[in-house]
């Protein structure tokens, strides 16, 4: 005589263990992010390029490369450099800082 399936006893099996969680492919693509500024803070903002790529002989220095290495010093944590680990520690806390001010 063949064996029954006691589907009962095999889905009551399933629902006790749970689904593993699925392993997600790490993103490659960029991300775009939009940032809005006030008229203000866009043109010191602006003045600062303007005055860094005279400085560096450079036709232009983009606002998105700026902000991209603003991220990068904020973030990125594995500096060997005593001098630049205090830097982003810093920086890092005075955005903090400026954040929590803003909010309260």
């Amino acid at each position: 005589m063949p064996k029954r399936t006691n589907y009962r006893a095999a889905a009551d099996r399933s629902a006790a263990t749970p689904p593993r969680p699925r392993e997600h492919a790490r993103r490659t693509t960029p991300v775009r992010t939009t940032l809005d500024l006030t008229p203000e803070l866009h043109m010191d903002l602006k003045q600062w390029c303007n005055a860094t790529a005279v400085q560096l002989r450079m036709p232009d220095v983009p606002l998105a490369a700026v902000l991209r290495q603003l991220v990068q010093l904020l973030a990125v944590e594995d500096i060997e450099d005593q001098d630049h680990e205090e830097f982003r520690a810093l920086l890092a806390e005075r955005v903090r800082d400026r954040i929590a001010e803003q909010a309260g």
